[in-house]
């Protein structure tokens, strides 16, 4: 069985022209910076690049020059304030730019970050954080494909009880993560929280079970403005959301359906304004 071990990653190397160049990592690097500061702010200084990436003036110069090769319409230099600013005709080279990815920069302490200083913040949500022997555990688990004895706490066990499982995906749902994976002891999948897993055990050789169905069956969750909304506040909520028609169709994997419900609050009875939208076909995912 394919192991999904998969993570939502933000893509900061992605296929676009820089990439295609026949130029050393940094170099592509340093390009991307000069892209994605041009594309926000509209200006760059050969002295920010030197910054960024403690380099010399020199290197600096050629980088600047070999952007210009690659975009020669983005920009001008102005000899009085010694600066390069976009024109009118500026396109971007660079296929990374998203507030996610500035605020990643940002998070990762990456040099890309410096351009736009201290405009960027990101709420100290608590995160359930899983114990990291007992993650590591469980990847090499999934990696032999065998079998693994944990000990999992859950409301209805809060002191625990042993189960065997086969490790198949690792989720995150922006709060807690999650670990999806065949429960021996009950003949099917589930969904573990990592930070319940109270300790690890024994493994045991794989045995056969059957596909993940529910994992690999695919929906379309569709939500729209709340029809409590006045028809003001929904054209609102509809540009939030970049609806198209007044609704949203959101891919789902059926396994999944169940976080994204939580996190929109789709699940509750509040009422507007704190729930602004709600979901149309929300019954077809009842059973998860």
């Amino acid at each position: 069985m394919n192991r999904n071990f998969t993570k939502e990653i933000l893509e900061f190397n992605v296929d676009d022209k820089i990439s295609t160049l026949n130029e050393s990592w940094q170099k592509k690097e340093r390009l991307r910076f000069i892209d994605t500061k041009l594309f926000w702010t509209g200006t760059i200084r050969r002295s920010e690049i030197c910054e960024a990436f403690q380099i010399h003036w020199t290197n600096a110069s050629k980088d600047l020059t070999l952007y210009q090769k690659l975009a020669e319409k983005n920009v001008i230099y102005d000899k009085n304030a010694k600066i390069y600013r976009t024109t009118s005709e500026f396109g971007s080279i660079s296929k990374s730019h998203s507030l996610l990815n500035l605020l990643a920069y940002t998070n990762l302490d990456m040099p890309c970050h410096g351009y736009i200083p201290n405009l960027l913040f990101s709420v100290n949500i608590p995160v359930r954080q899983p114990d990291t022997e007992i993650v590591r555990d469980i990847l090499q688990s999934a990696h032999n494909e065998s079998a693994i004895e944990i000990n999992y706490r859950s409301m209805a066990n809060p002191d625990g009880k042993i189960r065997y499982i086969y490790p198949q995906t690792i989720i995150f749902d922006g709060l807690r993560w999650h670990l999806r994976a065949y429960d021996e002891s009950h003949g099917d999948y589930r969904d573990f929280v990592l930070s319940r897993i109270k300790r690890t055990g024994s493994t045991k050789e794989r045995n056969v079970y059957p596909p993940d169905a529910e994992w690999h069956k695919v929906s379309w969750l569709e939500i729209r403005p709340h029809s409590k909304l006045t028809d003001k506040q929904k054209k609102m909520i509809e540009y939030d959301y970049s609806m198209q028609n007044s609704s949203l169709k959101i891919e789902v994997r059926n396994a999944t359906a169940q976080y994204l419900i939580r996190v929109l609050n789709l699940d509750t009875n509040l009422e507007p304004p704190r729930q602004q939208i709600e979901c149309v076909n929300l019954k077809e995912f009842d059973s998860y």
